[in-house]
């Protein structure tokens, strides 16, 4: 791969070189795009410490929002044509890159996500085919659907009204901490190693506030101490304070 050097020592330079420089590698030869196209080598680099965890998000362009939203309203993934919620669902397979349909779901739901605990898609069994009954996530006097989060950690987390709570043995729930002060609502979430990040809109003008919490020094899945929780200020560029869509987290 690299002249002069075997393959095991060329694997130990790519896999240090960090990841934004990854598109011009890919375009230095074939079998250094071949490489960095094998997960083998991912799980190498991972396996070295040097792998980061990135947050992605997916917002819409703040000039097309309004005409996005519209869109979104007229489309048939997940409404019809009179933005009525539809009971169908799709799965996505990325090998032949092409969507499958799964069975009906047993109401139609309104502005769901999807969430993935401990490599199952909640509450689809892929075994046997068939939907599962779900914990109602929108507790009473609350307008806004509760966000949900798959940790790493394998628990399920979930932002509701001011709170952030962990679901300990049993399906307890427990407060892990409180929304910071900045931020009036959560609206997305997402979890990495030991970290979470909710994102909402700020108290003073609505803007987006985005805040991190180390979820290792506050929780312990038998008493989590809430009070010694502390976020920390996640900046966010004025260009990217818009409502995020999607987020999640590679490590790359």
């Amino acid at each position: 791969m690299i002249p002069g050097l075997t393959d095991d020592v060329a694997r130990e330079c790519l896999t240090r070189v960090p990841y934004n420089v990854f598109p011009a590698l890919f375009s230095v030869c074939k079998l250094w795009r071949q490489e960095l196209r094998d997960p083998t080598f991912h799980r190498f680099r991972k396996s070295t410490g040097i792998a980061q965890p990135v947050v992605v998000l997916v917002q819409p362009y703040s000039t097309y929002y309004n005409s996005l939203l519209h869109r979104f309203r007229k489309s048939t993934g997940g409404h019809d044509g009179s933005a009525n919620p539809l009971r169908s669902t799709l799965a996505y397979d990325v090998a032949g890159d092409s969507w499958k349909p799964l069975p009906d779901m047993a109401r139609k739901p309104f502005d769901c996500r999807g969430v993935i605990l401990r490599g199952k898609f909640v509450a689809f069994d892929p075994a046997a085919g068939s939907w599962g009954p779900v914990e109602e996530f929108v507790p009473p006097g609350e307008e806004l659907p509760t966000i949900c989060i798959a940790g790493v950690d394998g628990n399920n987390y979930r932002c509701v009204g001011r709170e952030v709570m962990v679901q300990l043995d049993g399906g307890v729930w427990a407060t892990v901490a409180k929304l910071p002060s900045e931020m009036r609502v959560a609206m997305n979430a997402v979890a990495w190693e030991g970290k979470l990040m909710v994102m909402g809109l700020g108290m003073r003008n609505g803007a987006l506030v985005a805040k991190s919490l180390d979820i290792k020094a506050t929780t312990t899945m038998t008493t989590p101490a809430s009070a010694s929780a502390s976020w920390r200020n996640v900046d966010v560029p004025p260009e990217y304070q818009w409502h995020v869509q999607v987020a999640c987290c590679l490590v790359i």
